[in-house]
């Protein structure tokens, strides 16, 4: 969708959410945009054939989405429906922050995953003292725990995830640090680059107990 001149894009599967926002030249021809929902399928496949080929174009009817480069002219239809509102899960304000570097903190994700409930893949994030600890346990089979170096801001705590969660954003961001925010342990954690850029992401955390 369009707010003022930035095209804001965003996906989310209930449990997580991404958001990107990008400056916009001035045209006539965005006026009026509407949002609009774009299949993933499309997304995927654009992304793995138009990489690496510079300047695309897009253009939109009512029902359907057109990309066209140089080599390869895609189409979809757009998907029908109202797209959840996304603004309200978005934190205006997170009290607490933690800085990592990005390829300590995916290695210790890396090496924890190996002991995680295949079902839920949940493990623990534990900040005190500028120190992150990180564990997992899987059943009777055993338990996981690494700990790396942080810069963080709040006070002693431990957070259940999804690891999948972290590790995902992860791959996308081209940063060397990592900039992990939250407000409460079962409210909405914000990751994203550091320093901060146009885009983030929202994960939601998983019960403790």
């Amino acid at each position: 969708e369009r707010s003022d001149q930035k095209l804001i894009m965003v996906a989310t599967d209930g449990r997580r959410l991404s958001y990107i926002s990008k400056e916009i030249d001035v045209d006539v021809k965005f006026e009026g945009m509407k949002g609009i929902i774009i299949p993933t399928k499309i997304l995927i496949l654009s992304r793995k054939l138009l990489s690496g080929e510079g300047d695309f174009s897009i253009a939109l009817s009512d029902k359907n989405i057109f990309l066209r480069s140089n080599k390869h002219n895609l189409s979809s239809n757009l998907i029908d429906g109202q797209f959840p509102n996304y603004e309200r899960v978005i934190p205006e304000k997170q009290e607490h922050s933690a800085i990592l570097e990005k390829f300590a903190l995916q290695e210790a994700l890396k090496r924890v995953s190996l002991l995680v409930e295949h079902k839920s893949k949940r493990i623990f994030l534990s900040f005190k003292n500028d120190v992150l600890t990180i564990t997992s346990s899987e059943g009777e089979i055993g338990r996981a725990t690494e700990e790396i170096p942080c810069k963080y801001n709040g006070p002693e705590v431990t957070i259940a995830v999804n690891y999948q969660y972290i590790i995902d954003p992860l791959r996308e961001m081209e940063e060397d640090q990592v900039l992990i925010q939250f407000t409460e342990t079962d409210k909405a954690i914000t990751i994203g680059p550091e320093p901060a850029k146009d885009f983030f992401h929202i994960v939601m955390p998983m019960q403790t107990g």
